[in-house]
């Protein structure tokens, strides 16, 4: 499930994430059963579309949220400390901060600090794990999101290419169209196109 954080109300944002972590849970027995539930619920909610689908969606994932953070409390707690993280932890945790700031004009050397790794280290340590170069990493995350806005909004494209963090509406058309293989408005012109014909 994807979403954009400001969704969330403030106070469950700050909740959420003050602290740059990244959670993995299991649930068993009667939580994993409430867990499914809610899940259930944003699935239906997101097919149904009725009034208020918006709001009942918000709220379901808040308390999942809230619930995961809970359980997360619940569990031992690791070690405090930049030292007893490896190495792919720190690059683990260097994608949570990713997809929540790639909208900010973000540099390889600040999210690099967000880990307490050196600037070139971290390049060449995240290429190797994810067999992708940073940049295009942080560029492939805004081309998605800004492809995710076409379909879903109709806003325009020279507003897009920036809530997408792209700094220019030339570099952003370059770079859709050698990803995509069509220009922004071709792209949104072509996915209008084939849902009339549907």
């Amino acid at each position: 499930m994807v979403f954009l954080a400001d969704v969330l109300k403030d106070e469950v944002y700050r909740l959420l994430f003050h602290d740059l972590k990244s959670y993995r849970l299991d649930f068993a027995g009667d939580e994993l059963n409430l867990m499914e539930q809610e899940f259930q619920r944003l699935y239906h909610e997101a097919n149904l579309n009725q009034i208020g689908s918006a709001l009942i969606m918000v709220g379901t994932l808040e308390r999942i949220l809230i619930d995961l953070l809970r359980h997360s409390l619940q569990e031992a707690p690791e070690p405090a400390g930049d030292q007893t993280m490896t190495q792919q932890q720190k690059l683990n945790m260097s994608l949570v901060y990713l997809h929540h700031h790639f909208r900010e004009p973000l540099t390889l050397k600040e999210v690099a600090a967000q880990v307490h790794l050196s600037a070139n280290y971290f390049s060449e340590s995240f290429h190797s794990s994810y067999g992708i170069a940073f940049q295009q990493y942080l560029q492939d995350l805004r081309l998605r999101f800004a492809q995710s806005l076409l379909i879903s909004s109709d806003f325009p494209i020279s507003h897009i290419y920036a809530a997408a963090g792209f700094q220019t509406l030339s570099h952003f058309e370059r770079a859709f169209k050698h990803k995509f293989g069509l220009t922004p408005r071709q792209w949104r012109q072509g996915k209008h196109e084939a849902g009339k014909e549907q």
